[in-house]
């Protein structure tokens, strides 16, 4: 039995099928609804997150703690996107840049945010849509 006050349902296949080795029957899972609004002030102010930086958000609806995995797919991308291309000093035209081994930091992708920090309403509209973004795709 797991229970979780957050939703992380893209480790649900890893822990479904952990969970199924062995066992006679398949696991049950059940997942709460909760209203946008107030788990994002709730979240705010009584936890301390750790979140995907907002320019690294789905669709840049705000930042998020759902989509740890897509967050870091999408600053893979930005970071070999920009680091491809260079000005060639003798034309001042751009050239492929050599390929360098990429390094993409945590702190490059996430921030920490406590929750003793003022509440910030953008920080809090971004949690929301994550939310419902969250609850239409897997509710």
């Amino acid at each position: 039995v797991g229970l979780f006050d957050t939703p992380y349902p893209y480790l649900a296949p890893e822990v479904l099928d952990s969970a199924d080795k062995g066992r006679i029957s398949k696991p049950f899972i059940a997942m709460t609804e909760r209203d946008p609004k107030s788990w994002a002030k709730s979240r705010s102010e009584n936890h301390g997150l750790m979140v995907c930086r907002e320019e690294f958000s789905y669709e840049k609806l705000g930042s998020s703690e759902f989509d740890v995995l897509g967050c870091i797919e999408r600053a893979y991308h930005a970071a070999t996107n920009n680091a491809t291309m260079e000005v060639d000093d003798n034309s001042s035209s751009y050239r492929k840049k050599e390929a360098e081994p990429l390094i993409l930091h945590f702190w490059d992708v996430f921030e920490h945010r406590s929750h003793k920090d003022p509440l910030d309403p953008s920080f809090q509209k971004g949690m929301e849509r994550q939310m419902e973004h969250h609850q239409q795709f897997y509710l």
